[in-house]
């Protein structure tokens, strides 16, 4: 079985290029809120002005062998339902690594990445279509919740999402 670990995304050109390159992926951008194809010119000012607040969670790549196969985003804390703070997580596999296992492999990653930040559960939204991620996520033991519409930027029309939780304490539903 291969081994994965996670590195730290940095603002540099050389992590953005890579990000850039997979997000842009026809595959990629069909599983996505956000269809269209982004130019470098745009992504790169706003790659680096995503990044969170220092003590927050960095983007992270997934490494097999040393070498880049996925990238984990985190968007800032919400509150949940009852007392638990949730971390939207958004994953990407490189293109040439899909159908190995690797996002639910990433996404146990990101759990034990998080807990270190003492969040208590990480929120997933996903395409009501996109039946690949449905499945990593629900292999990676998250709870579907619900159906939520979400309307991204520049969209008229929202698109159906199901919402997914995993917990990372003790109890119900939390890894163990």
């Amino acid at each position: 079985m291969q081994q994965y670990t996670l590195r730290d995304v940095r603002c540099r050109e050389d992590d953005a290029r890579l990000v850039f390159q997979w997000r842009n992926d026809p595959v990629t951008r069909e599983g996505s809120f956000h269809t269209g194809k982004r130019e470098w010119t745009e992504f790169w000012p706003g790659f680096c002005d995503s990044f969170p607040e220092a003590g927050s969670p960095l983007p992270q790549f997934v490494l097999c062998d040393g070498n880049p196969v996925a990238f984990l985003r985190f968007d800032p804390p919400r509150p949940g339902a009852g007392h638990d703070e949730l971390v939207e997580v958004s994953i990407n596999v490189a293109p040439e690594a899909r159908g190995r296992g690797i996002g639910v492999s990433a996404l146990h990653l990101a759990e034990d990445y998080l807990k270190r930040f003492g969040h208590d559960a990480i929120l997933a939204l996903v395409k009501a279509d996109n039946a690949v991620s449905r499945h990593v996520f629900e292999k990676a033991g998250y709870e579907a919740t619900g159906e939520v519409g979400i309307t991204p930027a520049g969209e008229q029309v929202p698109t159906l999402a199901i919402q997914y939780i995993r917990r990372l304490g003790s109890g119900p539903g939390a890894p163990g």
